[in-house]
């Protein structure tokens, strides 16, 4: 038994030697572990040697696990640069982000659980997150706290400069060397340094977070792991080293421990009853507390939360929003909306009560504020003041919110200026309809936008001519209405509006339109223009409206613009068009007279021979008889003829065949080759432009132009030598001209318009019946376009000058079969 019991001893004194071995030959691991100034966890002392209750903590985990913690010191942006970069292994205290998360990887138990707070110098007067409007506030380069405290800051609305600092040592050195108004640091740190600098918390305190130990994506997880395990034991024992090291650096010494006498050994043991009494007591009322501030917290995040959805809900809105103590009147809080539209800063409407902003007489509005205090009623119409002096019409949507423990009234503003600015004008055009007897609508509307939109000068045209100049209808200035004027658009920002639907210039229009002497008399400052339209889509006219002053509400005003510049079209299209038929009216007139003089003629030439006739027979003058029937047959000859152009003329304002686009070059073609036998008896010499523009018409009726027109120069070329007829076209503005032009026996200008009279003939004794040139300006006319003569006189030819549109969108034919 006894040689038995030494093997075994043996045996066993060998394994212990061979795990000996074993454990020396196993390689130790070295982690290294960035460090940074962060008191009383880790940081370098004096001596150069990094110390905290974290390195004391992985000291015995370096005993247990044959691990080799090596430090890396430096800032704490280094250490998170180093750990991307592979250089440490392992680093402390980082809190959990979704961007760190991209490149780390945390345990899972907590090492502890701090907040963000703001310190101060003991003599600062910084209480408040307010306080820092305008300040430099010190932080750590990429804490997170830092990041948190920035985002507060833009949502309360708080400019200020941000100082980053290395480490939160180097934030608390600045506050106090007063380098920097304010610091934020860990709540761990601040509490374990703040006697030390002389600083004082501010009580702003904000994000209470946990931070964790962090390895690199997809490394040293097992580290993670062994930690975790640590870390859980640690924090369930009150006398782990974690829990010693924790007192240790954040409360100094724990104390010694002395011999307790034996005479007290007795009293010790009542004691210790009593205390382990007092423990279980304790560890129960902790855990009491522990839950109720658990509720706590979760109310406080809940409020929190809360708090902020409504903060955001309040910047964030484009609705004016307004916070109003409905004891005194005072606005308490105002949204970033609610400046913009008023024009004053937040601390000058915090400064301020609503009776300033609104309008209303304060009993009145005192009363309104019960109604809405109460619940009764909740929506008001209002008119507000802005900063500029102008007002504003208001809906405002108010009620009661408990503000800072405190009943308040929130109102939410809505601007309907424009909205009843555009309800008076539609009042205004119904009730124009029905002006009474004397009364202009031009000159009505004029004095309506002058007066209503605060306007010095309105004027209302009807442009000319090819659109380059204009003729006012109404012109009402400085409250009073001046004679109409004809003037040309070129070099005024009304020659930019025609064409556009809203031409606006809100400010210095006269310095960008300097030619425009009207501006520079008046001293213009904003200018709002609209093109009248026409139905067929034309512009016909323009209403501009001009102020000495910038346009602070250009909007508005381009709306009502809009909204009566369809009125005002219309109405100058019906004058138009009245003036028209009044023209047309006088032209059947005239027609009229014409026609029944000019075949009046022919019938009673052959009522007179028809009696002749009679008489020869009674008398037996046979042989007179032949020379009177020839006399009837040419009156009837001459009657026919006039039949049949003014057949000609009825058909002119009608199309044979749909409208196209027609080569004007093909067209002067035919119409020279039908009249070559003509013009080469004659030896006339015709010259065609080539590259004529194409426009758009009827072929056949175009064609009858060109040949009426080279026909008539034919017949008045006179004794000209060398009788020459050109076909071209000119530039006019932005309009093709077309022409005929002679070098025959030309035309005075008194009779330039005359000439296009039915039946009118310069010279009685030439062919034809004198219609030709009617039946031309029928048909220009009937293709939207102008016809006119122009001619020095006499002797020296005439050019035959027309318009025809070039776009199938500007032609208005219609389609009739003849």
């Amino acid at each position: 038994m006894q040689n038995l019991f030494r093997v075994c001893v043996l045996l066993l004194f060998l394994c212990t030697l061979v795990s000996n071995a074993r454990a020396d030959n196993r390689q130790t691991r070295v982690i290294r572990v960035g460090a940074f100034n962060y008191y009383p966890g880790i940081f370098k002392d004096s001596d150069g040697a990094v110390k905290g209750f974290y390195v004391d903590a992985l000291a015995d985990v370096e005993r247990r696990e044959n691990i080799r913690f090596e430090y890396v010191f430096g800032s704490w942006s280094e250490g998170l640069e180093r750990l991307k970069a592979g250089q440490v292994d392992l680093l402390t205290s980082v809190a959990r982000t979704p961007d760190r998360a991209i490149y780390m990887e945390f345990g899972k138990t907590p090492l502890l659980t701090v907040w963000g707070e703001l310190y101060a110098p003991l003599s600062s007067n910084i209480d408040g997150i307010r306080d820092i409007q305008g300040k430099k506030v010190a932080v750590m380069k990429g804490d997170f706290n830092a990041r948190y405290f920035k985002e507060l800051v833009s949502k309360f609305n708080i400019t200020c400069e941000f100082i980053e600092m290395p480490g939160f040592d180097d934030v608390f050195k600045a506050v106090a060397a007063k380098k920097v108004h304010a610091g934020v640091v860990n709540s761990t740190f601040g509490v374990a340094k703040v006697k030390e600098y002389g600083l004082r918390s501010t009580g702003v305190v904000f994000n209470p977070f946990d931070i964790y130990f962090a390895v690199a994506k997809g490394k040293n997880r097992d580290l993670l792991s062994l930690l975790d395990s640590y870390l859980d034991r640690w924090r369930h024992q009150e006398d782990s080293v974690y829990n010693r090291a924790r007192q240790v650096w954040s409360h100094g010494s724990t104390g010694t421990i002395s011999v307790t006498p034996r005479w007290l050994i007795n009293s010790a043991i009542v004691l210790g009853v009593l205390v382990l009494i007092t423990f279980v007591f304790v560890v129960l009322l902790r855990q009491q507390v522990r839950r109720a501030t658990d509720d706590l917290l979760q109310r406080t995040e809940r409020l929190r939360e809360s708090e902020e959805r409504y903060r955001s809900i309040f910047e964030h809105t484009l609705s004016v929003m307004l916070v109003i103590d409905p004891e005194n009147g005072s606005i308490v809080d105002a949204n970033p909306a609610a400046t913009s539209f008023y024009g004053w800063s937040l601390d000058e409407l915090t400064s301020m009560s609503i009776s300033t902003i609104n309008t209303l007489d304060p009993d009145e509005h005192s009363a309104l504020t019960k109604l809405a205090l109460s619940g009764f009623r909740n929506h008001f119409q209002f008119c507000h003041r802005l900063a500029n002096g102008s007002t504003r019409d208001v809906d405002a949507f108010t009620g009661p919110i408990v503000f800072g423990g405190k009943t308040m009234l929130l109102s939410i503003i809505h601007d309907i200026s424009e909205r009843k600015m555009i309800d008076e004008t539609h009042r205004f055009l119904s009730q124009a309809v029905c002006l009474e007897a004397g009364e202009d609508f031009f000159a009505a509307l004029a004095r309506y936008l002058a007066e209503n939109l605060e306007m010095d000068y309105v004027c209302i045209d009807r442009l000319q001519g090819d659109g380059l100049m204009a003729e006012t209808v109404a012109i009402f200035h400085d409250g009073a209405f001046e004679d109409n004027v004809q003037y040309s658009l070129k070099d005024t920002p009304c020659g930019d509006v025609v064409g556009k639907q809203i031409c606006c210039f809100e400010r210095d229009v006269r310095h960008l339109f300097h030619k425009d002497q009207v501006l520079q008399e008046m001293a213009a400052e904003s200018y709002v223009g609209a093109t009248l339209w026409s139905f067929d889509g034309n512009p016909i006219g323009l209403i501009a409206i001009i102020s000495r002053k910038p346009l602070d509400n250009s909007c508005l005003a381009a709306s009502v613009l809009k909204l009566v510049s369809v009125r005002a079209a219309a109405e100058l299209e019906r004058r138009e068009k009245n003036q028209e038929l009044l023209n047309k009216n006088v032209e059947l007139e005239h027609f009229t007279y014409t026609v029944s003089h000019d075949l009046k003629s022919p019938l009673i030439t052959i009522q007179v021979f028809v009696n002749q006739i009679i008489k020869d027979l009674g008398a037996g003058h046979h042989d007179r008889i032949r020379e009177d029937l020839d006399r009837i047959s040419d009156a009837a000859t001459k009657m026919g003829a006039l039949l049949n152009d003014l057949l000609k003329l009825s058909r002119a304002g009608k199309v044979v065949s749909p409208p196209k686009l027609l080569d004007m070059n093909l067209l002067a073609d035919n119409v020279t080759g039908q009249l070559a036998g003509v013009l080469g008896q004659r030896r006339m010499e015709v010259v065609v432009q080539p590259e004529l523009p194409q426009v758009f018409g009827d072929q056949s009726r175009i064609t009858m132009v060109l040949q009426n027109l080279v026909e008539n120069a034919i017949k008045y070329m006179g004794d000209q030598e060398l009788p020459r007829i050109t076909i071209g076209v000119r530039e006019k503005g932005t309009e093709h001209v077309f022409f005929v032009e002679d070098n025959g026996s030309g035309i005075e200008p008194r009779f330039l318009e005359s000439v296009f009279d039915l039946f009118n003939k310069l010279d009685p004794k030439s062919e034809g019946t004198g219609i030709g040139l009617a039946l031309v300006r029928r048909i220009v006319e009937a293709h939207n376009g102008k016809v006119w003569i122009e001619s020095e006189g006499e002797g020296k030819g005439s050019i035959v000058c027309f318009t025809l549109p070039t776009e199938i969108a500007s032609t208005h034919i219609i389609t009739c079969a003849v």
